[in-house]
């Protein structure tokens, strides 16, 4: 029921938003060097996401974490 998946989201579930301005050195971006605010989303131990918006160029990207690895980042 819903209490299960409210139960589920608060013990597992959890997100960051974080950003980086112009010029920044930050590793592993989709656009490296540009201005951006990245939402970090935690599922679970094994299932993760982030979505990066860049205003520069108008567009947002995703890339998943699969319990090994991190997918390329894809504009979406």
């Amino acid at each position: 029921g819903l209490g299960d998946v409210y139960k589920r989201q608060v013990t597992n579930g959890i997100f960051g938003l974080f950003y980086a301005a112009a010029n920044n050195t930050c590793q592993n971006t989709a656009v490296p060097g540009d201005a951006f605010l990245l939402i970090a989303i935690r599922i679970a131990a094994s299932a993760k996401t982030q979505v990066a918006i860049y205003p520069h160029n108008n567009a947002i990207y995703m890339r998943s974490w699969n319990g090994k690895t991190w997918t390329t980042w894809r504009q979406i």
